[in-house]
């Protein structure tokens, strides 16, 4: 819902320089920037939202724990870049911490800045050309037992906050 235009811009670039066949949508919210080479929405209603990441062969988004626990109930693969506090895109830096703790489940590939992210996403893309669907096609065990240490943080956070 915040404003992520760094992100924007560099999907917005990545697909320009790509030929992908498939589609590729955005729900930007209050951004400024405003794609020029796919469609976008300023806000999906939450049905809709739903249904576009249940469509989508993988997802890219800020490093939220929402959009996140959905890639994995959904078995999506997801493609995150956290917000950082010390570019004003957050109240602080929880979006590091998450994508650390996250960077390692297969479900996941992780960019820390939009220089990374290209490269992050070409290899997301040859995952899919040697015939993953999605994640639950990629052959590891997405399914896990809770994490003590995530939810100890995530509770943390939440009382600290």
């Amino acid at each position: 819902m915040d404003p992520f235009d760094r992100l924007l811009r560099a999907v917005d670039g990545w697909v320009k320089n790509q030929a992908i066949s498939e589609p590729v949508v955005a729900q930007i919210g209050n951004c400024k920037y405003l794609p020029q080479n796919f469609p976008y929405v300023r806000f999906l209603t939450p049905g809709e939202y739903q249904a576009k990441f249940a469509e989508a062969r993988f997802v890219i988004a800020h490093a939220g724990m929402g959009t996140i626990i959905t890639a994995i109930e959904l078995r999506k693969m997801l493609v995150i870049m956290p917000k950082l506090a010390s570019l004003g895109e957050q109240r602080n830096d929880h979006q590091l911490a998450t994508l650390r703790h996250f960077q390692h489940h297969p479900q996941i590939r992780a960019a820390l800045d939009e220089e990374q992210l290209p490269g992050v996403l070409d290899e997301v893309l040859v995952s899919f050309s040697s015939g993953h669907k999605n994640a639950s096609d990629s052959g590891d065990d997405v399914t896990s037992p809770p994490d003590l240490s995530l939810v100890r943080f995530v509770k943390d956070f939440v009382n600290n906050s």
